[in-house]
């Protein structure tokens, strides 16, 4: 709820697969092979993929995190350093708080049906 108003209603995981659905891969590897990096941008689900000096960052849906993982192994090459943050019903809360300020696109959808006003 904001302001009074129920934003959304569901099962903890439903909300975390509205709000809060990405899930992010990150792991150094300071000569990643450009193949690799297109071999992993080309991965169903994945979003995006940064690279910052050795630091390499692959954002997408959660099924995501499996074919990274492959991927690793087939180049033979899996970082010490690989980590993975997998979305929780607080990040699904902050996203849904921060979309809930303009009552953008499915906002007249939001509100508790039957629900007392």
């Amino acid at each position: 709820m904001r302001g009074g108003r129920v934003l959304d209603t569901g099962a903890p995981a439903d909300l975390v697969d509205r709000h809060a659905g990405t899930a992010t891969i990150r792991f150094s590897m300071p000569d990643a092979p450009a193949l690799l990096l297109d071999q992993v941008r080309r991965l169903d689900g994945v979003h995006e993929v940064e690279r910052a000096g050795a630091r390499v960052t692959v954002r997408g849906a959660r099924p995501v995190i499996a074919h990274v993982g492959a991927a690793l192994v087939r180049w033979g090459s899996v970082p010490a350093d690989l980590s993975v943050h997998v979305p929780t019903l607080e990040d699904a809360l902050l996203g849904l708080l921060d979309g809930a300020d303009g009552g953008g696109e499915g906002a007249e959808h939001r509100e508790l049906v039957g629900g007392r006003r």
